[in-house]
């Protein structure tokens, strides 16, 4: 499946790694790794990751070593990454 990212989700990107890149740059490369094998997993294994509670059609997946997580739905044109949140930051998909 193609993951698209919307908006919102790239600007919490850009925001992770302006942050990193100031304050934790020797794990950019390990962050982006981690990313890389998330995208690869929702991509072939859609529906592998939990629910959201608040939102059936939401699904997270957790940053193994770094304390973020991933919100993304999917429809059968592709999965849609809507964000990625620290763990101490509430998301609004939940």
């Amino acid at each position: 499946m193609i993951v698209r990212w919307t908006a919102g989700a790239l600007a919490d990107l850009i925001s992770i790694e302006n942050y990193q890149r100031l304050h934790w740059p020797a794990s950019r490369a390990a962050f982006e790794q981690r990313l890389s094998a998330i995208e690869r997993r929702i991509a072939e294994f859609p529906f592998s990751a939990p629910r959201v509670t608040q939102r059936s059609s939401v699904r997270v997946v957790a940053f193994p070593d770094f304390l973020y997580r991933l919100f993304y739905s999917g429809d059968s044109d592709g999965i849609n990454v809507l964000a990625i949140r620290h763990t101490s930051r509430r998301s609004q998909f939940e």
